[in-house]
């Protein structure tokens, strides 16, 4: 009759939803399995590594746990009394909503006719996330300029100013990030050229004396 202290022997889970990505959602059941060999025969607890809080397994080393909104990492820990072992941990990922975390939003950004803007959003969430970014323009139209978490905008003009933001979402829901209040500055620009000639007169006085001056646009 050798006795020696526990060895864990393999560490594994499941999920009672039997899903196949690799993250469980709110309320899914975990199942986590601790194979330990030892004598005399070891307790078998799964620690939360976080938080340390224990949950007991069964005799072969089994435990459900209900899974919140909180993810995180599980190792066994067997213990008799000639020593203990604790296994590395097993991660359970748990979906949620995205949380956007990108830097520098709520300021406002100007730049010159031509320049180039890149703006990189980053959200935590599981699962990964969808991106979008959304420009808001001075009319108040909500416009679709990218649909990925880099935005790039080569040679910007005057349509790009007004306030963008970012959107991230996935299976749990959307969230939006701060707004970049992007202010355009240049020369002007002529939106609607004149179809037809036209014709400037200027007439001034000097002394005693009526001078004319007109300029005449022919359109290309």
């Amino acid at each position: 009759n050798v006795t020696f202290p526990p060895v864990i022997i393999s560490t594994t889970l499941e999920t009672a939803a039997d899903r196949k990505q690799n993250y469980y959602m709110p309320g899914d059941t975990a199942v986590l399995q601790c194979e330990v060999e030892g004598n005399p025969a070891a307790s078998i607890r799964w620690r939360h590594v976080d938080t340390g809080r224990m949950t007991p397994a069964s005799v072969r080393g089994r435990a459900v746990i209900e899974m919140t909104e909180e993810s995180g990492q599980y190792e066994c820990v067997a213990e008799n009394e000639l020593g203990a072992s604790v296994s590395e941990p097993l991660t359970l990922r748990v979906a949620h909503v995205p949380r956007v975390v990108s830097e520098g939003g709520g300021k406002t950004v100007t730049l010159n006719v031509g320049e180039n803007l890149t703006l990189l959003c980053k959200a935590i969430a599981i699962p990964e996330p969808d991106y979008r970014w959304l420009l808001k323009n001075p009319s108040g139209d909500i416009i679709i300029v990218a649909e990925e978490a880099l935005l790039t905008i080569d040679n910007v003009g005057y349509q790009h100013g007004g306030e963008l933001l970012c959107e991230a979402s996935n299976v749990m829901g959307t969230r939006l990030g701060d707004v970049y209040r992007v202010s355009v500055e240049g020369r002007p620009v002529i939106q609607n050229h004149p179809t037809g000639n036209s014709f400037t007169i200027m007439l001034w006085i000097e002394n005693g004396m009526v001078f004319c001056e007109h300029n005449i646009y022919h359109p290309r």
